[in-house]
């Protein structure tokens, strides 16, 4: 894979910038008012398709 100017810079940045802090997926969907539980049962009724 050959790397181009734009993907070295955009690489560059986000080493320059990145925090470390990452999100949980429980603590995004509970900001969200979606609790794992509901979202589970609602899988389970066929509301959604994986």
């Amino acid at each position: 894979m050959t790397m181009m100017p734009d993907d070295v810079d955009l690489i560059t940045a986000r080493m320059a910038t990145d925090s470390g802090h990452r999100t949980s997926l429980d603590d995004v969907m509970e900001a969200l008012g979606i609790s794992r539980t509901a979202l589970e049962a609602e899988i389970a009724a066929g509301q959604h398709h994986l």
